[in-house]
């Protein structure tokens, strides 16, 4: 067993990193219970799951800068499909999920005289993808030249399964875009690489959602990236369901 505290996890929400300024998390999934009992249940009550439901509720202190949280959240007021993650952690490897959201609810200032003021949000999942559990493929970070992240091996990806990967470009300076390809093989050394999914070329901060369906058999997977020009900061999340 293997219990952590949270005190190093990421929030993204669309190209906006709210990490730093936010102190409480709740991402909680549900399945509407249905009732299903028949003559032949023996007398017991019988329950099958229905419609599944993602909300996550935040508390982000309330930072008014022009870059500051209160301008991010403000700017994806009613956005609907906004891709965020929520990782456990910030090093690569990490468990994060990963959703597309509408950000339905926000109270930008909740305190009284004296305190921190804090902003309330809520995001509901908007999408038949739902909750999708994965790991930190690129963890958070600044890079001026091409490369390519450290292998994780997920597993592989069933015929009824989609490998899903998030790409969260927070910055891009100097003119360049910056290209990412999310890559699979059968071995960790990475000897026989197979590209799976290309993003969109990135030029300026934004975020991009993309899947792509088994079967798959190779089970490590990477990012590749390159870079043009300039300085690019991103990070990705990968998961399979």
């Amino acid at each position: 067993m293997s219990i952590i505290a949270l005190t190093d996890a990421r929030l993204w929400l669309a190209e906006h990193d709210v990490t730093g300024d936010a102190n409480e998390v709740g991402l909680d999934w549900q399945a509407e219970t249905k009732d299903r009992t028949t003559f032949g249940s023996n007398g017991k009550r019988a329950k099958t799951g229905g419609i599944e439901t993602v909300t996550a509720s935040l508390k982000i202190f309330a930072d008014f800068e022009a870059a500051g949280s209160d301008a991010a959240l403000a700017a994806l007021n009613g956005q609907n499909d906004k891709p965020c993650s929520f990782g456990s952690a910030a090093a690569a490897g990490s468990v994060a999920y990963i959703t597309k959201a509408l950000h339905s609810k926000r109270q930008p200032i909740v305190g009284k005289i004296g305190d921190t003021p804090l902003t309330d949000a809520m995001l509901e999942g908007s999408s038949n993808e739902g909750l999708i559990r994965g790991r930190i493929m690129a963890a958070k970070a600044t890079v001026s030249a091409g490369g390519s992240t450290t292998g994780i091996q997920l597993g592989a990806v069933s015929s009824t399964q989609r490998v899903y990967v998030l790409l969260h470009v927070f910055d891009i300076t100097g003119g360049g875009t910056l290209t990412c390809t999310l890559v699979s093989d059968d071995n960790s050394a990475f000897t026989s690489p197979t590209s799976r999914t290309a993003m969109t070329g990135a030029t300026t901060a934004g975020a991009e959602w993309a899947s792509t369906a088994g079967a798959i058999t190779d089970d490590w997977w990477r990012i590749n990236w390159g870079l043009t020009a300039g300085t690019a900061t991103f990070a990705a999340v990968v998961g399979i369901q």
